[in-house]
């Protein structure tokens, strides 16, 4: 079923994702490995590959599988393909002869760490697979040399999604990018079946990956973009999404008669909103504007309510499913749910509030399937619980205000006008307990160019605190990602089914 390539995206076993491997490829795979025909490193290779694909066809057909006990058997058919592939991944030898096979077994690695949830390990992965890349000269060839050599399907599409995951892990995690720059546009390695609504999809994400690469120019230190050019190039990513952004409302106008496909465009929407409010808040100075600052705090919430879209589609009845987290939220920047704790803390909002605590309650529901969700549950858990603190703290003044005079008053809270014109307090026991907890955020791990952007600029006058800019800073939204991975972490319990450690 895995090879059937029916476009009929009704049935869920037809829903391909258009990966590095063309099916006729995989098909040659599962073919020498089920008569014997590979042997040592190739075969490893070819398994890799095979098992990691069989992972994520499961995973995108319990997305719409309906009955219990056919869920129960994909789950248990999962845990043995991620277990085989572990061994697998284990047994490939990175000192062996470069190949495009060995490129592909490297990316197939990719997809699966990503779908445990392991980022940092997707990133390891990704490093060696443009390495590897560069080794076999793929980098530097141009449109000419791939359309004359041989197997040149095969390599578009490795070097297409090669690129994708080094620009968006790196992004992800701020880290420089592995992957030097190719002598093709990125666009033009995009697939050509645009009547294919995964293809569309997938032609989109590139596209984006595209505006993260742009925007990692202008967050990492050493691309030579000074600071005075910082503001025209985040113009002109701009420019970019506007673009990306007609084609995407288009793309889902013509593409969402199923659930399924509504379920790939709601992923779509969040991290289209997740990635401009990233690049709205890289420059301090264009901040400043009032509309600017405005337009970034709503696409943080637009971002908030796809992903709330996306959970009601599958967190229904008793069903429960969550691989969708590994390629959102735990895929993209974090810079839209920190934006929106730091304007509740600011002005006090409920509706963000509300967004933000709707989103926490869904994560507990898959909190225990896997440790990464568990530790991202636990970081929302504690923007709502500073949230919680806020609004104790007002109404506990509320109420000393009726039964105190306002000389026994010692401390004044701190006004702060937000953009509605509203004065909301802000009480200096708060800021100190929420500093104190950013402060301790910035040992992990935080790289200058991290530093320099800082929250009290991006969102400065549209509900933030002047009094408490040291608070801020990407620290606190950065700490998920810079955590070392550990063994609970990278493979969510099947590595000690794989190994017997």
């Amino acid at each position: 079923m895995m090879m059937n390539p029916c476009p009929d995206y009704s049935t869920p076993w037809k829903l391909h994702w258009p990966d590095h491997i063309s099916l006729e490829r995989f098909e040659t795979m599962c073919l020498a490995v089920v008569n014997s025909q590979a042997t040592g490193q190739i075969a490893s290779q070819y398994k890799v590959c095979i098992f990691a694909r069989a992972v994520t066809y499961i995973n995108r057909w319990l997305r719409i599988c309906t009955s219990s006990d056919l869920a129960q058997a994909l789950e248990a058919s999962k845990k043995k393909y991620i277990t085989a592939a572990l061994r697998s991944i284990r047994e490939l030898d990175i000192l062996h002869k470069p190949s495009l096979l060995m490129l592909q077994s490297l990316l197939s690695a990719v997809n699966l760490m990503q779908t445990l949830g392991d980022t940092t390990q997707a990133w390891t992965f990704t490093a060696f697979a443009s390495r590897l890349l560069v080794a076999l000269g793929y980098h530097s060839m141009d449109s000419r040399m791939l359309e004359e050599c041989d197997r040149s399907h095969d390599i578009r599409r490795c070097i297409r999604w090669c690129y994708y995951f080094d620009k968006v892990l790196s992004m992800l995690l701020v880290r420089p990018p592995s992957l030097p720059a190719l002598s093709v546009e990125p666009t033009s390695l995009l697939l050509s079946r645009q009547a294919d609504p995964l293809d569309m999809k997938a032609n989109i994400l590139i596209k984006l990956a595209h505006v993260l690469d742009g925007a990692l120019s202008v967050l990492t230190p050493g691309d030579g973009i000074p600071d005075n050019q910082a503001l025209g190039a985040i113009t002109r990513l701009e420019a970019e999404l506007q673009d990306i952004w007609e084609e995407l409302c288009e793309a889902r106008a013509n593409s969402s008669g199923t659930l399924e496909l509504r379920l790939e465009w709601d992923a779509v929407d969040f991290t289209y909103h997740s990635i401009i409010t990233t690049v709205l808040r890289l420059n301090s100075v264009s901040l400043h504007d009032h509309r600017v600052r405005e337009r970034c705090l709503s696409h943080a919430r637009r971002a908030l309510r796809s992903m709330n879209v996306l959970q009601n589609h599958i967190l229904r009845g008793e069903q429960v499913y969550h691989d969708f987290v590994f390629w959102t939220v735990l895929l993209y920047p974090l810079t839209p749910f920190f934006i929106i704790f730091c304007n509740v803390i600011a002005t006090s909002n409920r509706e963000d509030y509300n967004l933000l605590t709707q989103i926490t309650a869904a994560l507990s529901r898959i909190k225990e399937y896997n440790p990464s969700i568990l530790r991202l549950h636990g970081l929302f858990s504690q923007f709502t619980a500073f949230c919680d603190q806020l609004y104790e703290t007002i109404a506990q003044d509320a109420s000393q205000q009726h039964e105190q005079t306002t000389e026994a008053i010692r401390s004044q809270p701190t006004e702060v006008t937000v953009s509605n014109d509203v004065n909301v307090s802000v009480y200096p026991q708060l800021h100190e307990s929420i500093t104190a907890r950013a402060h301790r955020s910035d040992s992990t791990q935080l790289g200058s160019s991290e530093q320099q952007v800082l929250y009290s600029q991006a969102l400065e006058a549209g509900g933030l605190s002047h009094q408490t800019s040291s608070m801020w800073d990407d620290g606190l939204m950065w700490e998920l990602f810079n955590i070392q991975p550990t063994v609970e972490w990278f493979d969510a319990g099947y590595k000690d089914s794989a190994t017997g450690i």
